[in-house]
């Protein structure tokens, strides 16, 4: 996960970024998942719904600016 997030601030451009974002974010919400199902907790999932509506949000507004972006050129 260090890599990713050297990934997010050493990139040079946004879909890089979002990229290394996407992949820092699927890691978070595998162990979420797997620290609830060992402690057998519906309640520790609570906070990966919320992350991974975040980086779905993420997603959208990334490929939104760069569909404008390349529009305009």
């Amino acid at each position: 996960m260090i890599i990713y997030s050297v990934r997010v601030f050493t990139s040079k451009n946004i879909a890089d970024a979002t990229l290394a974002v996407d992949a820092l974010t699927v890691d978070l919400l595998v162990i979420f998942i797997l620290i609830a199902l060992y402690y057998k907790s519906t309640f520790l999932l609570i906070g990966a719904v919320p992350l991974a509506t975040w980086v779905l949000i993420l997603d959208i507004v990334v490929a939104r600016y760069l569909d404008k972006v390349g529009a305009e050129k």
